[in-house]
């Protein structure tokens, strides 16, 4: 007996959302698997999403055959083995609804492949029906090509096909769109398709039309009204009792489109956020945790910069009692040491409707907010994390300087100084005491000048700025080398 390494097509049901292809694939390998033992003599009699089993390599295979089963051809009648074959095709056609349901297959594709399923009567007519979803997919993606002539990215391909004027009206939100760009919502409905053509958010398909990833992404009424696999783009929030992930106090997902919904989203954040202090003309005043404006810059860049072909996954929002972690799928395009003073995007399309949305900021201005946010604050320095498939940004809770660690010290002087150039000036050593609310006395003054030279030599900023830096960024910012001079 073969050992089969695999997972139970019904467990795959509950996890990422297959690619088109790979639906068809396991499709097709049962029905190649059926029609063996319908030429063997035997039908299956009992198939279903427990014992279909998907191999690591995509291929699938089908468990729980018994060739003695009463269900063998040999011991039925003719008419008894036409109906026994039919049962086992009919399970198939429910295998393979399942399998296109849980697929990137868009839901008007959908009902067509449901019907045309619905009408076939044989093995060959339903791997015949898969071919025609197939090929019908890849051209609707194949037709699609960005602005600039080159083959589309995923914001460019295809969320919904073949939809009426009404189901687009539906199913965008449309008046949040004009809102958002203060333009007064045009008087009839062709003019509103009309200019959404135009944005390049929908396009005319003979009497039809279809609606683009962009458009969903952005303008979704709800997101479960979309294919499984761009539902699950929507942003997360997760509120966690502590300092770690032991013990859950609140987790939401997003169901609106990321311009619709990004007001609410962060109003909600911010407002899970638990109080803080920070000192102002020596007064300790109560304010939320995580600056409002800290936390819409970073949400955006996450929501906008992520990769989104990257699948299963999306962007997290994750809140301790100590901090906010937020992160996205994907690796940075440019190095972390140039978060505050370079900018690429790497969803231009996205990224140039935010702005126009008033939701993202100028080119290359977002981090700098967050830092200068965490400046005015007093909270400890932003952090910039990298893993294998996440970048996160990080957002701590206010530390006193004595509280903060030589690491924090260091990063912080090193965002202050690439902040204080970006701004036309200099770090000094009263800059940086002002940065993190230090006296204005010998003592003071010599803490900071610590603080400068324990940046200066600190191993990860020198090997970190071993490049030139941009645009002859001076001395006081060229940590690791002859550094930071005049700092008094």
């Amino acid at each position: 007996m073969e050992w089969i390494d695999g997972d139970a097509f019904g467990d795959r049901l509950n996890r990422e959302s297959f690619d088109v292809d790979e639906a068809a694939l396991i499709c097709r390998d049962m029905l190649d698997g059926i029609r063996h033992l319908h030429e063997s003599g035997l039908c299956h009699g009992d198939l279903h999403i427990g014992n279909i089993i998907v191999l690591r390599n995509g291929r699938a295979k089908i468990i729980d055959i018994d060739a003695n089963k009463e269900i063998s051809l040999a011991r039925l009648s003719s008419a008894s083995q036409e109906g026994a074959k039919s049962a086992d095709i009919d399970y198939c056609r429910g295998i393979i609804v399942k399998a296109f349901r849980h697929s990137q297959l868009d839901f008007t594709r959908m009902t067509d492949c449901e019907e045309n399923l619905r009408a076939a009567r044989s093995l060959d007519e339903l791997r015949a029906a898969i071919d025609s979803i197939c090929n019908q997919h890849q051209q609707s993606q194949s037709r699609i090509v960005s602005a600039d002539g080159t083959e589309a990215a995923w914001l460019s391909g295809l969320a919904v096909s073949g939809t009426t004027a009404d189901q687009v009206i539906g199913l965008l939100d449309t008046q949040a769109y004009f809102d958002l760009l203060d333009i007064s919502y045009p008087t009839s409905r062709d003019d509103v398709l009309e200019l959404l053509q135009n944005a390049g958010l929908i396009l005319a398909n003979g009497e039809e039309w279809d609606i683009t990833n962009l458009a969903a992404i952005l303008l979704a009424k709800e997101f479960n009204e979309f294919p499984h696999a761009l539902a699950r783009k929507a942003p997360r929030f997760v509120q966690y009792e502590g300092t770690n992930k032991l013990k859950t106090k609140t987790e939401i997902t997003g169901h609106k489109g990321f311009a619709v919904g990004f007001a609410g989203l962060i109003e909600f954040v911010h407002s899970a956020a638990p109080q803080n202090e920070y000192l102002e003309t020596a007064i300790r005043q109560e304010i939320k945790m995580f600056p409002k404006q800290a936390l819409r810059e970073l949400v955006a860049n996450a929501l906008v910069h992520q990769d989104f072909s990257e699948t299963g996954t999306s962007v997290m929002i994750e809140m301790y009692q100590d901090r906010v972690e937020i992160s996205s799928p994907g690796t940075p395009e440019i190095p972390l040491e140039r978060f505050l003073d370079e900018n690429r995007s790497r969803n231009e399309r996205l990224a140039d409707l935010m702005r126009q949305f008033g939701i993202c900021e100028e080119k290359g201005s977002g981090i700098d907010k967050v830092v200068s946010a965490a400046e005015f604050f007093q909270l400890p320095a932003p952090d910039f994390r990298v893993g294998h498939v996440r970048t996160t940004a990080v957002l701590f809770a206010h530390q006193d300087f004595a509280q903060m660690s030589k690491a924090d010290r260091i990063r912080a002087c090193f965002q202050h100084c690439v902040l204080q150039y970006i701004s036309g000036k200099r770090l000094s050593n009263q800059s940086l005491r002002e940065r993190f609310g230090l006296e204005n006395t010998g003592t003071g003054s010599a803490t900071t000048s610590q603080v400068i030279a324990a940046t200066k030599e600190a191993d990860s900023l020198s090997s970190m700025m071993q490049k030139p830096l941009p645009r002859g960024m001076p001395d006081t910012c060229q940590t690791g080398r002859k550094s930071l001079k005049g700092n008094r």
